[in-house]
């Protein structure tokens, strides 16, 4: 193996998870981009009726869907153990766990272009 590429690879493996000292991201993370940034795309193409924002936005739906119950199970732990004195959580994750499910359904029965 050639020397410099040895020299390279040492050096990717010393600047650790992160990409380096200055805190670049990773390579796949910076080829992507943030994945609220797919969310906004995947918004435009369901307003223009694309078939692929359909899908990406029943995919965020449904995301949503199954992370509210896991949130609102937290909410009612917290209050049972002590950590909270109120429910007031619930009032935020139940109306977005039923906007989800609407969404949701909404989107699979909508027909595809």
């Amino acid at each position: 193996m050639d020397p410099a590429r040895i020299a390279a690879r040492r050096a990717r493996l010393a600047a650790g998870p992160a990409g380096g000292p200055r805190g670049r991201t990773r390579r796949p993370y910076a080829l992507g981009g943030h994945p609220r940034h797919r969310g906004v795309v995947g918004g435009a193409w369901l307003w223009l009726g694309r078939g692929s924002g359909y899908v990406i936005a029943t995919v965020w739906s449904l995301k949503g869907l199954l992370y509210t119950p896991a949130l609102s199970a937290a909410a009612v732990a917290q209050f049972v153990w002590g950590a909270t004195d109120d429910l007031t959580q619930l009032a935020r994750w139940l109306p977005i766990g039923a906007m989800c499910l609407v969404a949701t359904w909404l989107l699979l029965r909508a027909p595809l272009l």
